[in-house]
């Protein structure tokens, strides 16, 4: 027929037609039109040449068969798929434990593909523990020919865990005979979860009602009580002995008659869904008619269908509660109070980004309108005062790293632009059990306090400036006899070349034992002693191998509590004024060498203390002894002609003139 590939025929005629027989299927079609299948094989018949003479051709009708074989193929590709279609691991072996087939699912638990697990067994896909277990219980199904039904827990390549339900059955031939064995697991994991969920649920369920400081009872919509906790009959004064008793009361019997209508209202709005406050206070009533106060969290329970069914109560004795509540708004007034006598504005916000307290400081200080103060929403406050600041970016990156890190303690400067700067200080507000309830901020107006800060560096500029300008070597020790400070003229002395080359280092590392040695004790003593130590002479060499006089003072340095933290020393270099004492008294020695030899007699008047000094030769000259020294100036007067004495006096006062005009 039309529908055989012309393939087919080129293939059966050059088979032929080269003298070699051809076998095949093809489609035909009867003379009716009907089509049918038949299997054909045609062979040459050759004549005593080898010359094809004839075919002979034998036919047989393969329509059935072949129907048969086509519903095979279909409905093992419908298997197939339907098998590849399951969620469920699938999968079947021979008696010898050799896989025939499995779906996705199982190569997926395996972690090989369809073609790797066929015609392999257990212990060529698992670890040989897991293999075992497996053909043994496959052993024993056989053996009973009765399916197995079990659960247990299988490892996934990727090391998930799964908890499956196994059903294995024999797998039996057309014919009856044994093929093999069938499996099919199901993973239970979320249902086995569920259920363990619910049996903790319902043991914890037990256990909150057992344990619970508080009553739980459940009533009928119409206020039947239908459970009640030990604790909630302990509550109105009910012994466990007398549940029979309580057990066939309602709601009402425990709630005092001026508060029925309300617990009527309230239990109408609970099952319409209308009471968005759950907790009401009741005054209650005990068994021997006593009053208390209580209060009430109820919440409907729902059947299958999603119809109330019963009210669930849990139930608390408030009346020691009320007294605390009494102080604790004592103490609240008086936290208020405190915060908003503070220096720093206080704000406190919670997990919701709700602001829990703003005190007064905060509202002066970023001068909050009323309308902001009136909505509890952080964000308009926020907005608010990011529009005050110098750096708005900066301030809100800030607060936003902080929100989302809400474990993170934060303290930094913001500049505003109305010229303040604010020390912003942030940490969490945590509970003792490590809860998050939100964060609280701080801040305090640092501007004055900035400005004397940079006051003070710039003093502290000017101070090293002085110091470094000043001829004298000066240095600071701390009560180790480390240097902390050291000027230029210092760190020359030291015979080094910069202040760190010194900072940190003592006299023994600087100088000569001998040095060291006595500048350390003369340390000791200031630091022990509290006394300074002035206008101690000694002599220093600098790099230079320069040899310098100084004349060093020491003092202690004290904290702002009068402690001792270390001393101040300076070394004034007298170098040149020992050199020109020196000279003058050579040139004074060789002066008085030369009055005595000429009879010369010297004088010295101090003309701001009127003193008058003679030298040994006026006294000769005027015949005098020294002890008559004070009446030097008379005996000079004395010794002078009264008609010489104005002369005297106006040369006298003539030089006096020219050395001051000098």
């Amino acid at each position: 027929s039309e529908n055989s590939p012309i393939e087919l025929f080129v293939d059966l005629w050059d088979t032929i037609l080269s003298g070699s027989e051809w076998r095949g299927e093809l489609q035909n079609k009867k003379k009716n039109g009907e089509l049918y299948w038949e299997s054909a094989l045609i062979s040459p018949i050759f004549n005593e040449n080898r010359e094809i003479t004839h075919y002979l051709a034998i036919k047989e009708d393969i329509t059935e068969r072949r129907a048969a074989e086509m519903e095979k193929k279909r409905q093992t590709g419908l298997i197939t798929s339907l098998l590849d279609s399951i969620p469920d691991i699938i999968f079947f072996k021979d008696t010898e434990g050799i896989y025939l087939g499995c779906n996705p699912p199982f190569t997926e638990l395996v972690g090989r593909s369809k073609d790797e697990i066929i015609g392999k067994s257990d212990y060529d896909l698992f670890d040989k523990e897991t293999a075992d277990y497996f053909r043994f219980h496959d052993k024993e199904m056989l053996k009973l020919n009765v399916s197995r039904h079990n659960e247990e827990w299988i490892t996934y390549p990727d090391g998930r865990r799964m908890l499956i339900d196994t059903l294995k059955t024999p797998y039996w031939a057309g014919d009856g005979s044994l093929i093999g064995l069938l499996g099919i697991s199901r993973d239970i994991t979320k249902r086995k979860l569920a259920e363990d969920a619910l049996q903790q649920s319902s043991r914890k369920w037990e256990a909150i009602i057992s344990a619970s400081p508080d009553g739980i009872g459940m009533v009928s919509l119409d206020g039947k009580l239908q459970l009640m906790s030990e604790k909630l009959a302990t509550i109105h004064g009910y012994s466990i002995d007398q549940r029979d008793d309580y057990l066939n009361k309602t709601v009402f019997d425990f709630i005092d008659p001026s508060n029925h209508q309300l617990l009527i209202e309230n239990i109408q709005k609970l099952i319409k869904g209308e009471k968005n406050q759950r907790i009401t206070e009741y005054l209650a009533v005990r068994q021997d008619n006593s009053k208390f106060y209580i209060d009430v969290n109820s919440t409907v329970l729902f059947d299958l269908n999603g119809n109330p069914e019963s009210l669930l109560f849990v139930e608390r004795d408030i009346t020691e509660r009320r007294l605390a509540e009494e102080s604790l708004q004592t103490k609240s007034s008086l936290l208020e109070a405190q915060t908003n006598a503070t220096i720093d504005a206080i704000l406190i916000i919670d997990t919701n980004q709700k602001r829990v307290l703003i005190n007064q400081r905060a509202i002066d200080l970023f001068e909050v309108p009323q309308d902001i103060l009136e909505n509890e929403d952080d964000s308009l406050l926020l907005e608010h005062v990011v529009g005050l600041t110098k750096y708005p970016d900066q301030f809100i990156e800030k607060v936003m790293y902080l929100y989302e890190n809400y474990n993170e303690i934060s303290q930094d400067e913001i500049e505003f632009l109305n010229g303040k700067v604010l020390d912003r200080y942030s940490a969490p507000v945590l509970g003792k059990d490590g809860r998050n309830y939100g964060r609280i901020w701080t801040f305090r107006d640092i501007t004055e306090s900035k400005q004397s800060e940079e006051l003070l560096n710039n003093e502290r500029a000017l101070f090293r400036t002085i110091i470094d300008l000043i001829p004298d070597a000066i240095y600071v020790k701390d009560t180790e006899g480390r240097k902390v400070l050291a000027n230029p003229r210092e760190v020359e002395f030291a015979g080094k070349f910069s202040e760190e080359d010194i900072i940190g280092k003592t006299d023994a590392n600087l100088y000569s034992a001998s040095v060291a040695s006595r500048s350390k004790a003369e340390d000791d003593y200031v630091i022990q002693t509290g006394n300074p130590m002035v206008d101690l002479e000694g002599t220093i060499t600098d790099r230079e191998g320069r040899v310098h006089s100084l004349l060093v003072s020491k003092v202690p340095l004290r904290d702002v509590h009068g402690k001792i933290t270390g001393l101040v020393g300076v070394s004034h270099d007298i170098t040149a004024r020992k050199q020109a004492e020196d000279d003058l008294k050579q040139i004074s020695t060789r002066l008085s060498l030369a009055t005595r030899a000429g009879g010369v007699g010297v004088w010295d008047q101090d003309l701001v203390n009127d003193f008058l000094l003679w030298d040994d030769q006026m006294f000769a000259l005027y015949g005098v002894e020294r002890n008559y020294v004070g009446q030097a100036e008379d005996i000079r007067l004395a010794g002078i002609h009264p008609e010489d004495r104005n002369r005297v006096d106006i040369q006298i006062d003539m030089a006096i003139r020219d050395e001051l005009n000098r």
